[in-house]
């Protein structure tokens, strides 16, 4: 975690603060059969494991000129039931790129072999997608006047190199405008947002109103 009250901007060499995510569903329906008649009916369990299996190689950093990631969120094939072949199942990832261009490729590379597959068993198939955010780019003007408020009211400030590989929706408004996206840091030691133990510091927010009134002052 970041020093408490610390302004932390996030600078990257392409200018990304935030990698690009989203949330990626593929359905697949087959045929049911007695549990002790497989051949009879046709199960996705195959060809989904054949998808997660392929994951490895398709993140691999030797295929990617940024760090690509996809995260197995959640795999629901059939039921319990034992006398019962599974006919449908569902694959839930989350991918996500430092480059939206890559996140757009590992999808298609997704998107190609599930189809390859479900043909290959004769499986019916479907995607869906949620929670799509672009890469959150900063912009050196927006992170410029941010720098200089900083100086100015003596907010201390820390600039990370790399970016941060979670998402935001603010990526589409540095789409649409000029913007840039910094943290004000709760503690090295302060528990993780997302957790149960985190617990807003309210001090915290006078840093922030100091830095927006700095910025529209500007």
């Amino acid at each position: 975690m970041l020093s408490d009250n610390t302004v932390t901007l996030y600078i990257f060499n392409n200018g990304t603060a935030q990698y690009a995510s989203k949330g990626m569903s593929i359905y697949m329906e087959g045929v049911p059969s007695h549990a002790s008649e497989p051949e009879n009916g046709i199960n996705p369990a195959f060809a989904i494991a054949k998808i997660i299996d392929s994951i490895p190689s398709f993140i691999d950093s030797k295929a990617n000129k940024g760090n690509v990631l996809c995260t197995v969120v959640q795999v629901d094939i059939g039921e319990k039931a034992f006398g019962v072949n599974a006919s449908k199942g569902t694959l839930r990832l989350t991918i996500r790129a430092l480059c939206e261009e890559e996140m757009d490729k590992l999808q298609h590379k997704l998107e190609n072999l599930a189809q390859a597959e479900a043909e290959k068993y004769g499986l019916k198939i479907r995607f869906e997608y949620q929670d799509e955010f672009p890469e959150t780019a900063n912009h050196v003007e927006s992170s410029n006047k941010i720098r200089q408020v900083c100086a100015e009211k003596y907010i201390p400030m820390l600039e990370l190199k790399e970016a941060f590989r979670a998402s935001e929706d603010f990526g589409h408004y540095t789409k649409l405008t000029k913007g840039s996206y910094c943290y004000i840091g709760n503690g090295e030691d302060y528990p993780n947002i997302h957790t149960f133990e985190y617990d807003f510091k309210d001090d915290l927010i006078v840093t922030g109103v100091e830095l927006f009134k700095g910025l529209a002052e500007q």
